[in-house]
């Protein structure tokens, strides 16, 4: 659970936390043997009371750019993914990725391209969330963010 800043993510929201079937598939994806490459996905959930939910990880499509050190989502699938959870009364949230390192640390493509994503995509979120999964699997070294148009700032 991550207590959020004033207006972070809505008007009310000042608490962030995952589902253990969210955490499961974050963690299912990690970079563990040298040969493996990034993963990454959207994140969606539920807006209620003063809490916000991530419910549901989406894993990599076939359409996907994957290398060792880059991953690059189908915009089309991603746009899918987000009709279709919608339809299920889930909202986007943000994006999350895995490094091969045990403490991932955003790299400077990952501030440019969070914030381009949030600054070109259609919402009304006042931040997305960013998480990047590491080769821990202790749930305080993931990496989690809220990420503007100007920066990120980290909430772990």
């Amino acid at each position: 659970m991550y207590d959020l800043p004033k207006r972070a993510l809505g008007p009310h929201a000042k608490r962030l936390i995952f589902t253990p079937k969210t955490l499961k598939v974050l963690y299912s994806e990690r970079q563990l043997k040298p040969y493996q490459s990034e993963s990454g996905g959207q994140l969606f959930g539920e807006f209620a009371n003063d809490v916000v939910t991530v419910t549901t990880a989406s894993t990599p499509s076939p359409k996907d750019q994957r290398s060792r050190y880059r991953f690059t989502r189908s915009r089309n699938t991603e746009q899918a993914e987000i009709d279709h959870e919608f339809s299920n009364g889930l909202h986007y949230i943000g994006d999350w990725h895995t490094h091969p390192e045990p403490r991932p640390a955003p790299s400077s493509k990952d501030h440019s391209g969070a914030r381009r994503l949030f600054r070109t995509s259609r919402h009304e979120l006042p931040n997305f969330l960013l998480v990047i999964v590491g080769t821990s699997d202790d749930p305080a070294d993931l990496y989690v963010a809220l990420v503007n148009g100007r920066r990120l700032k980290q909430l772990s």
